[in-house]
């Protein structure tokens, strides 16, 4: 489960941005998550919770903004939102489809108390 490894780095992350801050608590966590990233956004969630444990992170709420997946057709230049990292585009048929969004995982953002 590799959602696993991925929430301590967030976590992580949150706790060192906040420390750098002098903050006390971490209220929230926003994260921006492609739908063709792999990371399954239910796993993540239950993940994100048991890595905060114990951490200025322990109560925060933890926002998740799924982004779609889009594509762009080298043929055609057609873009278009994908479901899969390997598709044809639906304007030309040509497998000639490049990932333009939808793969991305970031912290966007952490809310604190100081």
């Amino acid at each position: 489960m590799h959602e696993m490894s991925l929430a301590m780095n967030i976590v992580e992350m949150a706790v060192a941005a906040a420390s750098r801050e002098g903050a006390v608590k971490i209220n929230e966590v926003e994260l921006v998550v492609g739908e063709l990233s792999g990371v399954l956004i239910d796993s993540l969630e239950f993940c994100l919770e048991a890595a905060a444990r114990d951490t200025t992170a322990g109560t925060a709420v933890f926002k998740i903004i799924p982004v779609k997946g889009r594509g762009n057709c080298r043929n055609c230049d057609a873009s278009f939102e994908l479901d899969s990292l390997v598709s044809c585009c639906p304007h030309c048929g040509e497998y000639t489809v490049e990932v333009i969004g939808g793969k991305e995982l970031n912290l966007q953002a952490i809310t604190i108390d100081e």
